[in-house]
């Protein structure tokens, strides 16, 4: 009875020790259609996983938006930076213009369950990819935790 108790005991320790500690979740309203992204489970933000798109027609107003929230549910997660981006990808045609959209950072204390993000109301002039990007900073954990989605612009 001593074996099945102990292996029980190391499948929850090597979950807790794996858990979440934010939940990252980006929304983009255009129009009637609605996307969401959450949390990727990856620890890589350069790793190949499908990432949901949605589609915009240029210089139609949209909203962008996203929260983070830290379901670590026994400390308070002292000045963890908030980064966000929405990027072109790919920006051949024009060099010289800035393929970053918008790019933003700032610091949040998190109490359990605590909550900060941001909502926008954005139009994109030129068509093409833009990566939307959220990312948490020195939150403490071994790893940060992002999402991100992709708006194609038509």
């Amino acid at each position: 009875m001593k074996r099945p108790l102990a292996l029980l005991m190391v499948l929850c320790a090597a979950s807790i020790a794996r858990a979440e500690h934010f939940d990252v979740r980006i929304t983009v309203e255009a129009g009637s259609e609605v996307k969401t992204s959450y949390t990727d489970p990856h620890d890589d933000p350069n790793a190949e996983n499908e990432i949901p798109t949605i589609d915009v027609t240029h210089d139609q107003t949209f909203i962008f938006q996203f929260t983070m929230t830290n379901v670590y549910p026994h400390k308070i997660r002292k000045d963890v930076g908030v980064h966000y981006s929405i990027t072109r990808q790919n920006n051949t045609n024009n060099t010289t213009a800035d393929p970053k959209i918008l790019d933003g950072e700032f610091q949040v204390n998190f109490k359990p369950q605590g909550m900060a993000g941001l909502r926008q109301k954005l139009q994109i002039h030129d068509p093409g990819q833009y990566l939307i990007f959220v990312t948490s900073l020195h939150s403490g954990s071994d790893h940060e935790h992002f999402s991100k989605m992709m708006l194609n612009v038509k």
